[in-house]
C-alpha cells in the first residue's frame, strides 16, 4: 500500500482489486451498506483502464535498458572478457525487425549467451496467452498399413504413477502393437484422416476406440480409453529403459546405467531410483545427455566414491554399494553451441568447468576422488545454450519491464 503525501488516505490492494480509503478507517471492515459512504473505501476500476502504446518503442528501450543492467550489476567487471559495448552494436540492428514480443525475448537469449555465464535466463513479457485446447494422445507411434492406422509400438509407462499413465496398457485394455485403430468416439478412421483430429480435446476424458487384428474391420472390439495430454513422459521413459537394456547386454551385466534427467528432485529419484537396484553391479554408466541443471550433485559424487576412502556411515552406505566406479556420459558434443538443450549450469557446466566464478568442477572431483572417469567431452563453447526447444540456458534473466 502506499499512504498519501497528506497521511489521509491510503492506497491498496485487496486481491486483484485496488482501493483507495481514509486513513481512519484503515483495519476496520466496513459493512456492504457503507460502499460509496464517505470515507468508504473506494474501489478502483482499473478493468476499464487501458493505455495506448508503441510496442516498436517500448522493445527499443527495453533494449538499451537490458545492457545497461548488465553493464552495471554483472558480478564481473571485465564481463567474462566480452566487449558490451561492441556486442550491443553488434546486436542492434535486429531490433527494428522485430514483430512480436517473443522475438526480443530470443535475441535476448542469443545476446546473453555470449556472457557465458550460468543462471542467466530470459523469460516474460507481454506475450499473448490464447486458450489452448488440450489434444489427446494415446501412448503410441503409428504406422500407415493397407490404408489403416496401426500401432507400431506402445509405450507401458507405469500405470500406478499418475505421471506415466499409458492409456493402451491400463488394465482390460489389452490393445496389441500390430493391431489396426479403427474407429475412434463411432467414427471409421482411415489413413486420410488426421488421427490426432480424431482426439482432439479429448484428454483426460473416457474415449471409445474400435481396434482389431484385420484392416477390414473383421475380429475388431471396442475399448475404453483415457487419452493423456503429453506423451514426453513415456517416451523418455522408454528411452531411458532402452539405453538400461543396452548398457545391460553390451557389458554382459557388469554395468549399471543411470540416467540423470537433473541435479534437483528429479535427478535425485532417478539416481535413488535406478542406482540402489543395481547394487549387484561391477560399475555404473552415468549418463548426462539432456540435463537441465540443478544443484551440485554432492550426493551421487559421494555414493560414487570408492568405500575404502571413506569412513562411519557413509562408509557403510557405500560399502553396501561396493563403491560402484563411474564412467560419466556428458552431453552431446557436437550440436552448435546455442542448441545445446537441456544443459543447465550445475547438470552441465559443474561436471565441467564451472563458468561462472562459484560452481565446482565435478569433473576434477571424480578424479580427485578416483570415484570414475568421463567419456567424451563438450566442445569449448561461446553461448550457454537453450533449454527446452527455445528457452535458454546460461542467458538473461534480468528484472526489467514488460511489455
Amino acid at each position: 500500500f502506499e499512504v498519501s503525501a497528506n497521511s489521509e488516505k491510503a492506497l491498496y490492494r485487496q486481491g486483484t482489486n485496488w482501493f483507495i480509503a481514509s486513513t481512519a478507517t484503515l483495519g476496520q471492515p466496513a459493512p456492504p451498506s457503507a460502499a460509496g459512504a464517505p470515507g468508504a473505501p473506494n474501489l478502483l476500476k482499473t478493468a476499464d483502464m487501458e493505455v495506448y502504446v508503441d510496442p516498436r518503442a517500448e522493445w527499443q528501450q527495453m533494449y538499451r535498458e537490458a545492457w545497461r543492467v548488465e553493464r552495471d550489476f554483472f558480478y564481473d567487471p571485465g564481463y567474462h572478457g566480452l566487449d558490451l559495448e561492441a556486442t550491443a552494436s553488434k546486436y542492434s540492428r535486429y531490433v527494428d525487425s522485430l514483430a512480436h514480443r517473443a522475438d526480443l525475448n530470443y535475441l535476448f537469449q542469443e545476446i546473453f549467451g555470449e556472457l557465458t555465464v550460468g543462471h542467466l535466463y530470459v523469460s516474460g513479457g507481454d506475450v499473448p496467452n490464447p486458450n489452448r485446447v488440450a489434444g489427446g494422445l494415446l501412448g503410441c507411434d503409428y504406422a500407415i498399413e493397407n490404408g489403416r492406422y496401426r500401432f507400431a509400438k506402445i509405450y507401458d509407462g507405469e500405470n500406478w504413477n499418475p505421471q506415466l499413465r499409458a492409456p493402451l496398457t491400463q488394465p482390460g485394455i489389452n490393445v496389441q502393437e500390430g493391431e489396426y485403430l479403427l474407429a475412434i468416439s463411432g467414427r471409421n478412421l482411415t489413413a486420410s484422416d488426421n488421427v490426432y483430429a480424431f482426439l482432439e480435446n479429448n484428454a483426460g476424458k473416457q474415449v471409445v476406440i474400435r481396434v482389431g487384428p484385420n484392416a477390414d474391420g473383421s475380429l475388431s472390439r471396442e475399448v475404453t480409453v483415457v487419452p493423456v495430454a503429453s506423451e514426453a513422459g513415456l517416451r523418455n521413459l522408454a528411452w531411458v529403459e532402452d539405453n538400461r537394456r543396452k548398457v545391460e547386454k553390451l557389458s554382459n551385466g557388469k554395468l549399471a546405467y543411470v540416467w540423470l534427467p537433473d541435479t534437483a528432485g528429479g535427478g535425485y529419484t532417478f539416481f535413488n531410483r535406478y542406482y540402489f537396484s543395481q547394487l549387484d553391479k561391477d560399475g555404473a554408466v552415468i549418463d548426462e545427455r539432456f540435463n537441465s541443471g540443478g544443484q551440485a550433485a554432492d550426493y551421487v559424487i559421494a555414493f560414487r566414491h570408492d568405500a575404502r576412502s571413506e569412513g562411519d556411515a557413509r562408509q557403510r552406505v557405500c560399502r553396501l554399494g561396493r563403491g560402484l566406479p563411474a564412467i560419466h556420459v556428458p552431453p552431446v558434443a557436437d550440436w552448435p553451441a546455442h542448441r545445446q538443450a537441456h544443459m543447465g549450469r550445475t547438470g552441465g557446466n559443474r561436471w565441467h568447468a564451472a563458468v561462472d566464478g562459484w560452481g565446482r568442477d565435478h569433473r576434477a572431483e571424480l578424479r580427485v576422488l578416483h570415484a570414475g572417469r568421463q567419456v567424451g567431452d563438450r566442445k569449448s563453447r561461446r553461448r550457454a545454450g537453450h533449454r527446452g526447444r527455445d528457452g535458454p540456458v546460461g542467458v538473461a534473466r534480468r528484472s526489467r519491464p514488460s511489455a
